[in-house]
């Protein structure tokens, strides 16, 4: 007798078999009447009659597929939840997501997305939740990608390989509240980038390479709350009012203790500060060749005298009272593999920032 053991093992072998050699397989847990969706040659498509407007939830996360047959989701108006998390999807052709009007909540990170077709959201009206993740085609795809998803209340696009955020990219969002696109390659914000997401109350970006955050950056988001920079090489940051206190901590955590608002120029500057933070902060001021004619004055004024020269006494002036400080970051989400929209994509997002960070003492 084939013990249970030994059934399982051959059950899955057969499934596996079923993949290489195209035999169409039908997909469990959808909600779509007598409409079958069925895996073939790992294109995802569907067979059967009844009506595809009935159907409200298809759940394919972690199902092995290719390819999206061009009209696998076609017809499905009331459909408002799709999940292709994780799937390995390679190609999705422009157009498939046409008829879904009325999708509030799709996952489509974790896959291995080639292209994206720049109106590939287009119509989507009613979506309100959006994950991304680790969707490098994206970038590619331009800044027109999400047009037309102005109902978008939480976007998830991290490790994505974005380099920068044009003024233009998250404009249609104008109903935005949870932002996250930690663990790109981020080093520049245009600025007014955010100005069209005022609704905006948590924004991520940690794990990126921004070296500064000042008013610029944060322009039209004046109810955000939360604003998450952990990991991030920052030499200055500017602190908006409307943050919650948890929020506060966070940013202050994360930031040094100085200012951008040094860097705007004389009309955007706020408070006066420090001439020694100045010097710290304006990559602009104190060339490296004129520092070195300084000291080798210095040392030639003073080579016959009983006390030895100061080489550095320009820079030790500016670096004096150095602290060291090592910090904890915030722990964001739960260790579970669904996904929860009140946590970040991917369950748990814990990274411990030790490191030292060279800053005089102006008080944020």
């Amino acid at each position: 007798m084939i013990s249970k053991a030994i059934r399982w093992t051959l059950a899955a072998l057969m499934c596996s078999a079923s993949v290489v050699f195209g035999e169409p397989e039908k997909i469990q847990g959808t909600q779509c009447g007598e409409i079958h969706i069925i895996r073939e040659n790992g294109v995802l498509m569907r067979t059967g009659g009844g009506d595809p407007s009935t159907c409200k939830e298809l759940n394919l996360k972690m199902i092995r597929l290719e390819k999206l047959h061009p009209d696998v989701f076609k017809g499905m108006t009331g459909l408002q939840e799709l999940a292709m998390w994780g799937c390995q999807l390679k190609s999705v052709p422009a157009g498939v997501f046409d008829d879904l009007t009325g999708l509030r909540t799709l996952y489509l990170g974790g896959n291995e997305i080639e292209e994206i077709h720049p109106s590939l959201f287009k119509n989507l009206k009613s979506l309100e939740f959006l994950d991304l993740l680790n969707t490098e085609a994206l970038v590619a795809a331009g800044d027109s990608v999400f047009g037309g998803l102005s109902s978008l209340k939480k976007l998830y696009i991290g490790m994505c390989g974005y380099e920068t955020i044009s003024p233009t990219l998250l404009a249609p969002l104008v109903n935005i509240e949870y932002l996250s696109m930690g663990s790109n390659e981020i080093t520049h914000i245009a600025e007014g980038a955010f100005k069209h997401n005022t609704k905006l109350q948590t924004l991520s970006l940690g794990q990126n390479q921004l070296s500064s955050f000042g008013k610029e950056h944060w322009e039209g988001i004046g109810n955000v709350r939360e604003i998450l920079l952990q990991d991030n090489p920052l030499r200055c940051c500017d602190i908006p009012t409307s943050l919650s206190p948890e929020g506060l901590e966070g940013m202050k955590a994360a930031c040094p203790a100085m200012t951008c608002t040094l860097n705007l120029g004389d009309d955007k500057k706020a408070d006066k500060a420090p001439e020694e933070a100045i010097k710290l902060v304006d990559e602009n001021v104190a060339a490296e060749p004129e520092k070195d004619s300084a000291t080798d004055a210095q040392a030639s004024a003073t080579q016959d005298s009983d006390e030895p020269a100061d080489d550095d006494e320009g820079v030790d002036d500016d670096l004096e009272d150095l602290d060291d400080a090592d910090f904890d970051t915030m722990f964001d989400g739960d260790d579970g593999d669904e996904y929860d929209e009140d946590d970040e994509i991917f369950g748990a997002e814990e990274v411990l920032l030790t490191e030292d960070i060279k800053a005089t003492h102006v008080e944020l």
